[in-house]
């Protein structure tokens, strides 16, 4: 894939204290920060105390950044997702120009549609409040954001930051089937490719710290910020108005997509693709077979 991959890292109180002037050393040239801001897990939504001196931070240093809300696949169980966007929204405050908000659903548990709802409800929330003037993202699991036939609500409003360990980091070719039936090119514009960073590289002593790749269609860091606030902008703000790159797989039929086998686990890349998965701009099914050593998806 042409283009460009660019490195950044998520950031919470568990990292605290932060050497700031290191940490910006790791990151400033080309990179990206992810701060955590509030979050629920608790069974209360409760706010990061380190947000404060954090969001100032990046915003002096002028490090591209974004901010989440932490909840998981069964803390979230029972909340309005409503109640929780407003929460978020307000621990961060007003937004500058070309922050993100991200929804971050962690967990294991089993895709089911209540998640949808909550998490639609959430990101639409961000949207309304901030006058369409933002593309919101979700993060979770590859495993549980793969559903096949799940999300639909979800990913018609929010672009994905999906973590899977197993991938490269700069590995954006792979098929997140519900962003995938939006022909979001890529699917995923994040992507975590680990949880065991070195702490000491980016400021954090022995802690470990999550490593994040982005995707830029322009091979440059300054796409960031297209993801993010618009303020001041007109008409709503949506995936056609940032630049993409061509993928070849929303290219028109008929072709054959080859995956390489050794990316996907077999049993989960078996649960999705038996299961078929139907692109909104194709007519037609792909359905899931093998040839040689690679898996094949084959119209």
């Amino acid at each position: 894939m042409a283009s460009g991959v660019f490195y950044g890292v998520d950031i919470s109180d568990n990292q605290e204290p932060i050497n700031w002037t290191t940490l910006a050393s790791a990151v400033t040239t080309n990179g990206f920060i992810f701060i955590k801001a509030a979050g629920n897990e608790t069974g209360s939504n409760y706010t990061e105390s380190d947000l404060g001196a954090s969001q100032a931070q990046v915003r002096t240093r002028g490090i591209p950044h974004g901010y989440y809300y932490f909840t998981t696949s069964t803390a979230y169980a029972g909340r309005s997702g409503v109640t929780d966007a407003n929460y978020f929204l307000s621990a961060v405050g007003t937004l500058t120009n070309g922050e993100m908000m991200i929804l971050d659903f962690d967990g294991t548990a089993s895709y089911t549609s209540a998640m949808d709802t909550y998490c639609y409800d959430f990101l639409n929330q961000i949207q309304t409040v901030l006058s369409m003037q933002i593309i919101p993202f979700i993060y979770g699991s590859e495993s549980l954001m793969a559903h096949s036939g799940g999300w639909s609500n979800t990913a018609s409003i929010a672009r994905l930051w999906v973590a899977d360990y197993t991938y490269a980091a700069t590995d954006f070719s792979e098929i997140i089937p519900p962003w995938f039936a939006y022909s979001y090119s890529p699917n995923y514009q994040f992507l975590q490719y680990s949880s065991t960073g070195t702490g000491s590289a980016y400021g954090v002593g022995s802690k470990h710290i999550d490593l994040d790749s982005f995707y830029s269609a322009n091979n440059s860091i300054a796409d960031f910020v297209q993801w993010g606030y618009q303020g001041g902008g007109s008409g709503n703000l949506t995936y056609a108005d940032v630049t993409q790159p061509a993928i070849t797989f929303t290219q028109p039929l008929p072709q054959t997509i080859i995956v390489p086998k050794y990316n996907y686990d077999h049993v989960l890349f078996s649960k999705v693709w038996e299961t078929s998965v139907t692109a909104s701009s194709w007519p037609q099914t792909l359905t899931y077979g093998s040839t040689g050593s690679d898996q094949h998806a084959t119209p």
